[in-house]
């Protein structure tokens, strides 16, 4: 009789814990079926939002940042380091300049890597947001344009880059490619 309680307690317990356990499994999935497309588009609104709050002009995106943003994200997820300068030694303004992304006055760039949230990109901003660097591209009235690149590496870790530019519209009008201005604030 004794045991016969003692299975129908255990069975019990097991089927509680089966039942609580579902929703984190569930959580876990669907964190995992998030394309790097909707995160990099979460990072880009995010960070629109917060600078609209605090009356900034929202950042345009740009297809050839993007993908700049995208390599170094890609870089940093194959070679597993988060950092500013590539696995080839270049800095932003390098990879800029090979890139051959011309007429802009300042640059910037935030770097993250995260896994493990529920919602990542929203983790990614706020972490930058408590960065006195990052938060200063972010918050910078000079930026006007912006690309966000996000890859999920072979170690679960989500990485990402963005890069905010100020462009030149002087320089991109007259067709000059002559480099103005210097390096942006790229975090730490």
């Amino acid at each position: 009789m004794v045991q016969k309680h003692i299975f129908v307690v255990l069975f019990l317990l097991l089927s509680i814990q089966q039942t609580c356990a579902a929703p984190v499994a569930q959580s876990a999935s669907q964190r995992d079926n998030k394309s790097t497309a909707e995160l990099e588009q979460g990072i880009f609104e995010g960070i629109n939002r917060v600078r609209q709050t605090n009356g900034l002009n929202p950042l345009k995106q740009s297809a050839d940042l993007q993908k700049l943003a995208r390599a170094q994200s890609r870089d940093m997820a194959e070679n597993g380091y988060m950092g500013h300068v590539d696995s080839r030694g270049r800095d932003l303004k390098a990879r800029l300049k090979d890139a051959k992304i011309t007429g802009w006055r300042e640059i910037g760039e935030n770097v993250a890597r995260a896994f493990g949230y529920e919602r990542i990109d929203e983790e990614m901003v706020k972490g930058w947001l408590r960065s006195k660097t990052h938060r200063a591209n972010i918050m910078s009235r000079e930026f006007d344009s912006t690309g966000v690149g996000v890859v999920k590496g072979s170690d679960g870790y989500f990485y990402a880059a963005q890069i905010f530019i100020w462009r030149d519209r002087a320089v991109t009008v007259l067709g000059n490619t002559a480099r103005r201005g210097g390096f942006g604030n790229a975090g730490p």
